[in-house]
């Protein structure tokens, strides 16, 4: 098994799962997101979570290439970024998080979008590889 089948086995699962999580328990995740706003500390783990992986997926996996594998490297970058700018410009982050607590749209859309890409990833990783 390549680290590519790896990645986009584990993180197409796990995303699945997140989008399931958004879409059919919202008002958890609204709680979860007031919780932020009541200890910001949460917010520094998370990024220094994100930035952790992030660096890791691209020191196993930094591949540009033309095919399905060039999203695990995407998804390390994304995640190196994500993490920097929560550690970096927390206050931006709860501007967000504020967004999505009041926009029911957003929230759905994002599920959505994390239900098909994690999709896409479980069938790169279980079938197409």
């Amino acid at each position: 098994m390549t680290v590519s089948i790896l990645i986009a086995r584990i993180f197409g699962l796990c995303y699945m799962a997140v989008g399931g999580f958004f879409a059919f328990n919202r008002e958890l995740f609204r709680q979860a997101i007031d919780e932020a706003f009541e200890n910001t500390g949460v917010i520094l783990y998370a990024g220094l979570f994100a930035f952790f992986v992030g660096i890791t997926i691209i020191l196993a996996h930094n591949v540009w290439v033309l095919d399905w594998t060039v999203l695990v490297t995407l998804i390390g970058w994304a995640a190196l970024v994500k993490g920097t700018w929560m550690v970096f410009f927390p206050g931006a982050v709860l501007k967000m998080l504020r967004i999505y607590r009041e926009n029911q749209a957003l929230l759905t859309l994002h599920a959505l979008f994390v239900l098909i890409f994690g999709g896409i990833l479980t069938f790169f990783g279980f079938f197409a590889g």
